[in-house]
């Protein structure tokens, strides 16, 4: 390997981990005070000057009271990621030390639900100020999204075995051992789906990861974002990556993920529901 070849994999290997680190300050895990209510992923946005945590509809279905929600948020430290196929299946053997973290209330002035779509939003205030290592994705600077079959996508979330509540013993503080799952998929065609579904609605990936490795459930509501490309013209940020969509739903039988189009929520928040 050449001295120009191994500074080129050093530079793709810090960028890769830069957009990791923004696609995970960005995404939160949606829980309740109800020990036994599965948990979602979420998205932290603004729009307009609001700001947001969108998720899927079934996330937040048997949720009803927003008070009772509480959030986990981007932890104090390093990631504690796993990445790539093997990683994940190895998991269950391995000896990873947990992370404890309390979930966090938020104020939540309305929410918002297209049950049609399976999209929704909480309208939170001052999200910063409970969760202060996350950040909030500003989608005014979204574009047009090319969503053609082999256009990659970057999926960021907490599938179930990732994502587990626990109880202290004494104190009885309830708290969560997080591992957000990143995965680099790509987009295909939409007949991938074992149903219809409308391409200007939803778009699909592929995810063949076997649910015994990794039980998708817990993804439910995260985003699937573009990979910005470096270029000559202006400095490379991860804050130029595009969220494509919010994860709804795996069709285990075809190995893939259905998203909801990012116009859909765009609408969604625009027309208030």
């Amino acid at each position: 390997m050449t001295t120009d070849t191994k500074d080129s994999k050093a530079l793709e290997d810090q960028y890769f981990t830069a957009l990791d680190e923004y696609t995970c300050s960005c995404t939160v895990v949606i829980t309740s005070v109800d020990p036994v209510t599965p948990h979602g992923s979420g998205v932290a946005v603004k729009y307009g000057n609001k700001e947001y945590i969108l998720t899927a509809a079934h996330v937040l279905a048997n949720k009803p009271d927003n008070a009772k929600l509480r959030i986990l948020g981007r932890p104090d430290g390093p990631l504690q990621m796993l990445r790539g196929k093997k990683e994940l299946a190895d998991s269950t053997g391995r000896s990873v030390p947990s992370r404890f973290s309390s979930a966090t209330s938020l104020t939540v002035t309305r929410r918002l639900t297209d049950e049609k779509d399976d999209i929704a939003a909480l309208e939170v205030v001052d999200l910063r100020a409970v969760v202060p290592h996350t950040m909030l994705h500003d989608l005014s600077q979204q574009g047009e999204a090319n969503l053609t079959p082999g256009t990659p996508i970057k999926v960021f979330g907490f599938p179930g075995e990732l994502a587990r509540s626990y109880e202290h013993r004494t104190t009885g503080q309830r708290g969560s051992s997080v591992f957000p799952h990143i995965t680099d998929q790509r987009v295909v065609d939409i007949s991938r789906a074992p149903e219809n579904i409308d391409p200007m609605t939803y778009f699909v990936t592929d995810f063949d990861y076997p649910k015994d490795q990794c039980d998708p459930h817990g993804l439910s509501g995260c985003g699937g974002w573009s990979f910005p490309l470096p270029s000559k013209d202006q400095i490379w940020s991860p804050h130029s990556t595009q969220l494509l969509g919010v994860e709804i739903g795996h069709y285990e039988s075809r190995n893939v993920l259905q998203f909801v189009h990012i116009d859909r929520v765009l609408r969604l928040l625009s027309t208030g529901g």
